[in-house]
């Protein structure tokens, strides 16, 4: 199940921090730190997946180097107490897989550079524990291509807009400066809107958009707490990797323990919450006031029934169809990336051969060599080190689905589905089971035709219902409305 997690930080030196260290630990690198001349060494960070910058239009070229960028960053802001970066740590949902995540994080990402920072982005592919550390600039660069102040000075102004004069205490009157010069009152003036809590708010929101176009309606992430959401459950605590090691290792973590009775007591909240509204629905049917007929009810029962055991008969069968599928089609996706990968390598080598054999062919013809100095070959190397990682990385996918498939996933899905208790969405997914090649099995399938029988009769029985419902509340709402004096009217227009 996809959990919302957003933590904003900022890197300083008053916190004993560096943005090269910071940088070289989240993307396992080697960063040297001009400012110490000390050398951060991370190489050995296995869970690091994935990692990218991402510039502003008018930033220079070279700050695309991880430890130039940092480096230059340390170099402009000269207080001791500066901050360096901003930081956003954020979770990426379990559904996802890395290449889902790798769009996700850059499109998260490329909103901060619209913005004007440069970012550092790095995907931690921990088991059970995928996260992303995203690291921005808290200057943005300029047009001309140089950093942009992160503060100015300006005239404080009243309520009125007009400049406050600075008080002569001895005269009582706006005090002169040098050649005649009025004294205006001045202040410090943020040049963005960066450090402001409701910028912290709408990056959250932002990130929860991002996630909610890879998940489905059930699993949509709410960047509110609980209590803002008007949900009466209790929220887990973060556990991290530390406490999640120890359960692994047969040890009981205290946080792990106390969201285990968090969601314990979250499950009897829902139970109690689904018997109180089922107790409503029938002292409502006890006083007279329900407005469907028993046949609503009998159909919708029914039709639960009989859906049930369409997706419990037909629901692995699809899982695993539809799990073969995606695999092949990303298995020859990456296959066609490796084949396209290995033929750019390819062809970089032969220019290089071909260049060298230009520069050295009659030498290195008489000792029978290829001409391939040392300096051509550190080119080359330079020239394919981007091309060879990404073979990699599509190679590692090619792997993965070659071998296996997301049939958990979907076995998620239409179980889901299953123990809705909602006839609509049941027959949803059922529709999409018909739909595939498993169609043709069903159409067969006596309990199928029953169902399909029964939502014909329940359909319009609903439509009708669910009419009736919108017509009572917009007579609610325009009675209310004409009685604009009512205290507790609950209906009002933006």
């Amino acid at each position: 199940m996809a959990i919302y997690h957003m933590s904003i930080k900022n890197i300083s030196r008053a916190k004993g921090k560096t943005a090269i260290a910071a940088a070289a630990y989240r993307a396992g690198t080697i960063l040297t730190d001009n400012e110490t001349g000390i050398t951060h060494n991370y190489v050995k960070k296995s869970e690091v997946a994935y990692t990218e910058i991402i510039l502003p239009e008018h930033a220079p070229a070279e700050y695309a180097n991880r430890e130039i960028l940092w480096n230059e960053v340390q170099k402009i802001e000269t207080q001791d107490r500066a901050r360096l970066a901003r930081e956003w740590e954020v979770a990426i949902p379990n559904e996802l897989d890395l290449d889902q995540a790798k769009t996700l994080i850059r499109n998260f990402a490329g909103s901060l550079v619209k913005e004007g920072m440069c970012v550092d982005l790095a995907i931690h592919w921990k088991d059970g524990n995928h996260h992303a550390h995203i690291m921005g600039t808290t200057r943005p660069i300029g047009k001309d291509g140089k950093w942009a102040a992160k503060e100015r000075k300006g005239y404080k102004l009243d309520a009125e807009g007009k400049k406050i004069p600075v008080i002569d205490p001895k005269t009582g009157h706006q005090k002169i400066g040098a050649r005649g010069r009025k004294i205006w009152q001045r202040e410090t003036v943020q040049a963005n809107d960066w450090n402001r809590r409701e910028k912290v708010e709408e990056w959250r929101k932002r990130w929860a958009d991002c996630c909610n176009v890879y998940l489905n309606r059930e699993q949509q992430l709410d960047h509110r707490s609980y209590e803002r959401q008007g949900i009466t459950l209790l929220p887990t605590v973060h556990e991290g990797y530390t406490a999640r090691k120890m359960e692994s290792l047969g040890n009981v973590s205290d946080l792990c323990q106390l969201n285990r009775g968090i969601r314990e007591y979250n499950e009897i909240d829902k139970l109690q919450i689904k018997i109180n509204k089922q107790i409503k629905l029938l002292q409502e049917k006890i006083k007279g006031k329900e407005t469907e007929s028993e046949d609503y009810y009998t159909l919708m029962i029914q039709g639960c029934y009989l859906a049930k055991k369409i997706l419990s008969r037909y629901g692995n069968q699809w899982a695993e169809l539809y799990a073969q599928t995606e695999a092949a089609e990303k298995a020859k996706h990456a296959q066609r990336m490796v084949n396209m990968l290995a033929e750019n390598i390819k062809d970089t080598e032969d220019k290089y051969k071909q260049e060298a054999l230009t520069k050295r062919g009659f030498f290195a013809a008489l000792i029978g060599s290829d001409g391939m100095t040392d300096e051509i070959k550190e080119k080359l190397e330079e020239s394919t080190a981007w091309l060879r990682m990404r073979l990699k990385e599509e190679q590692n996918t090619l792997d993965f689905y070659t071998r296996n498939t997301n049939i958990d996933m979907y076995n998620k899905d239409w179980y889901s589905a299953y123990t809705s208790d909602d006839i609509e969405r049941q027959m949803s997914f059922v529709d999409r089971i018909e739909k595939s090649a498993i169609g043709a099995q069903m159409q067969s399938d006596a309990d199928y035709k029953k169902l399909v029988e029964t939502y014909e009769k329940y359909a319009p029985i609903a439509e009708r219902k669910e009419r009736k419902e919108r017509m009572e509340e917009l007579a609610r709402y325009n009675a209310n409305y004409r009685n604009r004096s009512s205290r507790d009217n609950q209906y009002t227009i933006d």
